[in-house]
């Protein structure tokens, strides 16, 4: 289950002062505050706002070398592997790029670009909202040489939008 939420709607509330003026009355002060319910993965609801325009999750890898004579890469995106010479071909650092982006974009909910000034960088974007950011994005070698490096290098996408924020008053 991705995240979502009911639509915004803006709640009239009222707070008795503490303590009492000094003429014994208390004063109610009203405020209102705009509040949607958020539904996330795991059954958690809470009271918030979803916040931003609706945007990818992105991360990058970038092919820094393209001997892949001494092993395996198996590369993580989300739920999917991808390993060289399996899923995708090798060849020199740009073909490799190349290849590597047309298998990623064959995936689910992911979609990949060869960097347009940099052809051994493949852009890679991911789900859209919130979760986007809870995808995994790593690298596992089964050889002596490290093949790509991923930005960010957290080991997930970067967040995409929106953001779940707190309710306003």
């Amino acid at each position: 289950m991705s995240t979502r939420a009911t639509p915004r709607f803006t709640m009239q509330l009222a707070v008795l002062s503490q303590p009492a003026g000094v003429d014994g009355v208390r004063t109610v002060a009203r405020s209102k505050m705009t509040v949607q319910q958020v539904f996330q993965p795991g059954g958690k609801v809470s009271n918030a706002l979803l916040t931003g325009t609706a945007t990818a999750a992105t991360g990058s890898v970038t092919c820094a070398d393209a001997d892949f004579t001494t092993g395996t890469t198996v590369l993580t995106i989300g739920p999917y592997t991808l390993t060289s010479n399996v899923e995708y071909v090798t060849g020199t650092a740009a073909q490799t790029a190349t290849a590597l982006a047309a298998a990623v974009a064959r995936l689910p909910e992911f979609g990949a670009t060869v960097d347009g000034g940099d052809n051994t960088k493949v852009n890679v974007t991911g789900p859209f909202g919130p979760d986007g950011g809870k995808m995994v994005l790593k690298v596992m070698y089964n050889g002596s040489v490290v093949n790509f490096t991923l930005a960010p290098t957290t080991g997930f996408f970067a967040v995409g939008g929106p953001i779940v924020g707190p309710p306003t008053f």
